[in-house]
């Protein structure tokens, strides 16, 4: 099926591909906006706090937990955690219930705090899966308990030490932290070659330092100091800490000199040589590690944007050694705490932003270089996000460690400083994936949609599909799968692949939903042909996560549906193109799907079916699409057949002339194909009149049944019946118009009588596409009543794919007159099609139907002679 996807979508290694390079791109960095672009949260705010704000040691204090909503939860627990230091006096610490918007609901609980020191009180919230796409929430109130005083806030520990450090020493002493001493490899890799977009850029001057006095002079030694640096993960693995900034410190009680700098290579490895010394002794060496990226490229992590932390080892003293080798580590980080080793938090999202940028500076062909981001750690808030304003991304403690959210936040900052057109016009603002037209309405919703959903894409599958092979992906928990995760303040795990394609009321996906984005852009480029949760759509797409980074960067693509207007053009309009990649918008909800009748689904060429589709678009009430075109062809649509403009609903039926109309059209394979296109209409238009301005759905095939058998009368009023027995069991015909024959449930070998007529109407048809059972079978015609109408002149005319294979007429006297038009017969002793030519001279093989019909009364020739200018009766012609 991909060889069919001529332009833009026909494989990542196919020279088509250059059908998405544009060659106009502007030349323009994107001008900042100030909205922050905050990462997903649920739509559930809690809080804690003591009432009393200056709580104390040893009594009794009022602890509240506040619960506020901007969703509905009629199931929701929430549980409050005290650590052993803290005695719970009265209160229950489960809530469960209802939890309505505008509602809000507080927990009161008498506590007292025992012990002095550092500890963290959990509030955690548990959703019903059936009702929200997170499965947890948390908070932490941390605790600093001390004689003097105790200090409550909802920011992380370090954070809470920064505001109440009261010198710049005290400030510096947080800053750094010490490392753990770890093994040096006996024999280290030599350095890997620097990336291009590890370019040294121009080390900001740092203030002067006053002369030393003259009694600390040094008498120089040279050292090569040597080692390898890594951090931890929340599996106890180590990593190299890569192309980190580096010095060798020469520690004295007065100053500290810089003796020697340099940066770890791709594996974590250093070697720098230092030069310095004491008046009669070697320096005192200390090597620190910087969380900044070689000559402050890329990134730089710290509580500021003009400030890092570093990592520091033992200090070696009176060295005088020509070699010296150091290596540290990290602790282990614990997923959960508040106060495992901050020094591994720190350097995994250093790494992460390092891993980020290799990606982006791929997709930019090493073109130009990004600016340096400062990421501010730890953040207060309930949220990591990207700010423009001051170019900064802030990042959750609790975020440190996944890396699909510090993807995420990095995806934020390309499309605002890296791309060349305003393609990310997010106006920020909470989500939850879901639709964000309740929070923010229609005009902003869908651009915040498309901005969180690009930028989720983005983590995601460049760590899935990378664009870049100088950076290898670390084997960090939780990274490098289709699956975004969120683990410490919330629980949450997306898969790209199903997300965003559940029913159009589950998660509120649509144009509006950041769910649906991401799960759009993802199938565009996941290889695998796969189907939407209901079965009604397929993913044949197959492009590269560059193709879309040079799609989306060539114009105010800034919701999904202008990408979808500029994907239409792009591909030429042409649609089978078009067809194949509408499968995915349809397949997450964003496009019209169809339902009715059904792929491959057998229909007839004479009485219209109901076609029926799901609205899609948007699950918030009068957001789903509501104006809509039915489209029916053959050849893959290339060919029109019939179409009908500006549907309010999401079902029409043709009239039987429409319908005959459209089916006279069709070739020999009597295969139609039939599609929807949709938009919604309230302000703005989703997609925007611009090209397409309709979301095409995607295609399903049904097909004819091929044979027609049509009875007609001249006496308007009579009541003539067309019959169709089977060797055995019971006719097709008024009283049985759709019977089960053959193998059972198997729709294809079933008669339908399409239309019985009583008084009102002069025609009967049936259509058929196979028998199989074998046997003989009998078209026969019985006159009913006449209705006081008197004899009627009965014609029979039977067609294969339209065609006319023959036609015949009698004349019914009375009420009660039968009529035996034709037999034919099929045996079990072959599966090819047979043609009967006699009733005696039977065909092997499952029979469709012949070709030529032996009629059972007398037969004349093709003649055409007529009585009274009507057709003689008794007759049958064949083409």
């Amino acid at each position: 099926m991909k060889a069919e996807y001529a332009t833009i979508m026909r494989g990542r290694r196919k020279a088509c591909r250059a059908a998405w390079l544009l060659a106009g791109v502007l030349a323009v960095m994107l001008l900042p906006w100030p909205a922050k672009a905050v990462k997903q949260t649920p739509p559930l705010t809690m809080s804690a706090a003591f009432a009393n704000p200056k709580p104390e040691l040893g009594r009794n204090e009022t602890l509240r937990i506040t619960l506020t909503t901007t969703r509905a939860y009629s199931n929701l627990t929430v549980v409050v955690t005290l650590p052993a230091e803290i005695a719970l006096i009265s209160g229950s610490s489960v809530w469960q219930g209802a939890l309505q918007p505008g509602a809000p609901q507080e927990l009161v609980l008498t506590v007292m705090l025992n012990t002095a020191g550092r500890y963290a009180i959990y509030v955690d919230a548990a959703f019903d899966p059936a009702e929200s796409e997170f499965s947890g929430s948390r908070i932490s109130l941390n605790v600093i308990a001390e004689a003097g005083g105790v200090a409550a806030s909802l920011e992380p520990f370090s954070l809470m030490d920064l505001k109440r450090a009261k010198t710049a020493d005290d400030k510096k002493r947080l800053l750094s932290a010490p490392g753990v001493s770890a093994p040096t490899p006996s024999a280290p890799r030599p350095p890997a070659v620097l990336p291009p977009l590890l370019k040294p850029g121009k080390e900001q001057e740092q203030p002067g330092k006053p002369p030393k006095p003259q009694s600390l002079s040094r008498d120089t030694i040279s050292v090569t100091v040597s080692g390898t640096i890594t951090y931890q993960d929340a599996a106890g693995v180590a990593h190299p800490i890569r192309f980190a900034k580096v010095k060798v410190i020469d520690v004295d009680v007065a100053f500290d000199d810089v003796i020697g700098e340099g940066y770890t290579a791709a594996d974590g490895t250093y070697s720098i040589a230092a030069s310095g010394g004491d008046v009669g002794s070697g320096p005192d060496i200390q090597v620190r590690v910087y969380c900044a990226i070689n000559n402050d490229v890329v990134a730089s992590v710290g509580p500021d944007a003009s400030s890092t932390y570093d990592m520091y080892s033992a200090e070696y003293t009176d060295h005088t050694s020509s070699t010296l080798e150091v290596s540290l580590t990290t602790g282990a980080p614990v997923r959960g705490s508040a106060t495992d080793d901050e020094n591994a938090r720190r350097f995994s999202v250093l790494d992460a932003m390092l891993q980020a940028a290799a990606e982006a500076y791929a997709l930019h062909g090493y073109s130009s270089v990004l600016p340096k981001i400062p990421v501010i750690f730890p953040v207060g808030g309930d949220a990591s996000y990207y700010s423009s304003s001051d170019m900064t991304i802030n990042i959750l403690r609790a975020d440190a460690l996944d890396w699909d959210v510090l993807f995420h936040e990095f995806g934020h900052f390309l499309s605002d400083k890296g791309a060349s057109s305003r393609f990310d016009r997010s106006p920020g603002g909470k989500h939850s994936g879901g639709s964000t037209i309740p929070l923010h309405g229609k005009q902003k919703g869908i651009r915040l949609a498309w901005s969180e959903g690009w930028a989720t894409f983005f983590g995601i599958e460049l760590q899935v599909e990378p664009t870049q092979n100088l950076l290898a992906l670390p084997a960090i928990p939780n990274a490098g799968d289709r699956t975004y995760h969120d683990t410490e303040d919330q629980v949450l795990t997306a898969d790209l692949e199903t997300i965003g394609n559940g029913a159009l009321g589950g998660s509120g996906q649509g144009y509006a939903s950041e769910y649906s984005v991401m799960a759009v852009l993802y199938d565009l480029c996941d290889a695998a042909v796969d189907a939407s949760s209901d079965g009604l759509s397929q993913d044949y797409t197959d492009v590269t996560p560059q193709q879309i980074w040079n799609a989306v960067n060539t114009g105010d693509w800034d919701d999904i549906g202008k990408f979808y207007n500029f994907l239409c053009a792009l591909a030429s309009y042409d649609i089978s193109t078009v067809l194949l990649f509408s499968q995915v918008f349809a397949m997450n909800n964003v496009g019209p799907e169809l339902l009715t009748p059904s792929e491959g689904q057998i229909v007839s060429s004479v009485i219209s079916t109901q076609f029926t589709w799901q609205a899609n678009g948007d699950p918030t009430a009068g957001y789903a699409h509501n104006r809509f075109t039915l489209v029916v062809g053959k050849n893959n649509l290339t060919t029109i057949l019939g179409t009908k403009d500006d549907i309010q609903d999401t079902k029409y039926t043709f009239s039987d002339g429409e319908w005959q109309a459209i089916t006279a059209q069709s070739d020999e394979s009597g295969i139609l194909q039939w599609a929807v296109a949709g938009y919604n209409s309230l302000d703005p238009r989703m997609p925007s009149a611009a090209g397409v301005g309709k979301f095409v759905s995607n295609k399903q095939n049904i097909k004819l049944r091929a044979y027609h058998i049509r009875l007609t009368w001249d006496n308007l009023g009579a009541d003539v019946d067309l019959h169709l027995s089977p060797p055995s069991g019971e006719d097709c015909y008024y009283s049985n118009r759709n019977p089960d024959w053959g193998v059972p449930g198997d729709s294809s070998d079933d008669p339908s009588l399409d239309r019985d007529c009583i008084d009102s109407c002069t025609e009967e048809n049936l259509t058929l596409e196979k028998v199989t059972t074998p046997g003989t079978y009998k078209v026969w015609v019985h006159y009913y009543s006449d209705h006081s109408q008197g004899p009627s002149l009965a014609f029979i005319e039977v067609f294969k794919n339209g065609r006319s294979l023959g036609y015949t007429s009698r004349l019914l006297n009375e009420t009660g007159d039968s009529w035996d038009v034709f037999s034919f017969s099929i045996s079990s002793l072959g599966l090819e099609e047979g043609i009967v030519e006699t009733p005696d001279e039977v065909t092997p093989g499952v029979l469709d139907l012949p070709q030529r019909l032996r009629i059972l009364t007398k037969v004349n020739t093709c003649s055409h002679p007529k009585v009274n200018g009507i057709r003689s009766v008794a007759t049958l012609c064949f083409d």
